[in-house]
């Protein structure tokens, strides 16, 4: 019987056939239903993160990138202090060692000249205005589709 069990290929599919069970090859999933669904788990269940209510392009760009491989709870202070002490890329440009002191602790060294170059970019292209455009985030060192 074993035996029997060890050679039945593995069959996913079956799992999806239970009575109660979307059959996402069906076309009758309920997409509204779904979104409701991870809507309310998120409202209920989200971690609350400062990155996640600002409306300063300048510091979710920030948040990204000091994001990268990086924990979000050993972000928070980084960010929160970053944020205090630059409101915007001209103060951060203007201050480079303190912006390296700031995310110092972060690790990933690599990582801090592409912050550095990114920052200065965003300076240079846009002063105090905000980018209009995904392309023109796409256009910044280190920012890509998925950032």
């Amino acid at each position: 019987m074993a035996e029997a069990k060890k050679n039945r290929p593995h069959d996913k599919s079956r799992l999806l056939k239970r009575p109660g069970h979307a059959d996402p090859s069906s076309e009758n999933i309920n997409l509204a239903a779904i979104r409701t669904g991870l809507l309310r788990w998120f409202r209920k269940s989200a971690r609350k993160y400062p990155w996640r209510q600002t409306h300063n392009w300048f510091h979710l760009v920030m948040a990204e990138l000091m994001l990268r491989r990086t924990r979000s709870d050993q972000v928070q202070s980084v960010y929160e202090t970053f944020t205090k002490r630059y409101k915007n890329p001209a103060r951060a440009h203007g201050d480079p060692d303190g912006v390296l002191d700031t995310i110092a602790s972060l690790g990933l060294h690599w990582r801090n000249q592409q912050i550095l170059d990114s920052i200065a970019f965003m300076s240079h292209t846009y002063g105090a205005s905000t980018p209009k455009e995904q392309s023109d985030l796409t256009e910044i060192p280190g920012v890509g589709d998925y950032c």
